[in-house]
């Protein structure tokens, strides 16, 4: 975890270095009403973990620092692969402040029970910051779920579902971690 946090710092003070490269390019070189854009973006990220299916899910733990804009962002980044032999991506960027609602959802989500109705299927289905999370049972009345983003999903066995909450609440503490290393 030591390696994680030096290499958030490490990340930090380039961008902090870059963000006082550009203010004194602004000071020395425009005017109030002549602002210059760069549109430079620091990404510092750690993978948390994957999982493999009928597909393939990784999830990252991202700060995302914008110079022009002297913001700062996390997030728990989901990508999301296709099986099969032209495999396509989609990803899905989690705010930090929404990691653990996504993860109660999927919680209570899990307990779908195809009984509970008198039609033969059921679907669930959560949308958080462009991921998609749904669970659905088959004809044989066997519980499934999908993990999609930007189109594009991965098909599991329910049980996996925790490992996918496991994987988000790592990313949501490495983020954690690597904010307190900072203050």
């Amino acid at each position: 975890m030591s390696y994680v946090i030096s290499r958030a710092d490490e990340a930090r003070s380039v961008a902090m270095n870059l963000a006082s490269i550009v203010e004194q390019h602004r000071d020395n070189n425009t005017t109030a009403d002549d602002e210059q854009s760069y549109g430079i973006v620091v990404k510092c990220y750690t993978n948390v973990g994957s999982i493999s299916a009928w597909g393939k899910i990784s999830i990252d733990a991202r700060e995302i620092i914008s110079i022009d804009a002297r913001t700062l962002r996390h997030v728990a980044l989901v990508t999301v692969e296709t099986g099969g032999d032209y495999p396509q991506t989609g990803i899905a960027a989690i705010d930090y402040d929404d990691v653990e609602k996504l993860c109660a959802a999927i919680e209570k989500i899990k307990s779908i029970d195809p009984k509970s109705t008198k039609f033969g299927f059921i679907e669930a289905e959560i949308s958080q910051d462009d991921l998609k999370v749904v669970v659905f049972n088959d004809n044989r009345g066997k519980m499934h779920c999908s993990i999609g983003a930007d189109g594009h999903s991965v098909h599991m066995e329910l049980a996996r579902l925790s490992e996918v909450i496991h994987l988000l609440k790592k990313a949501k503490s490495t983020i954690e971690a690597c904010r307190s290393a900072a203050a």
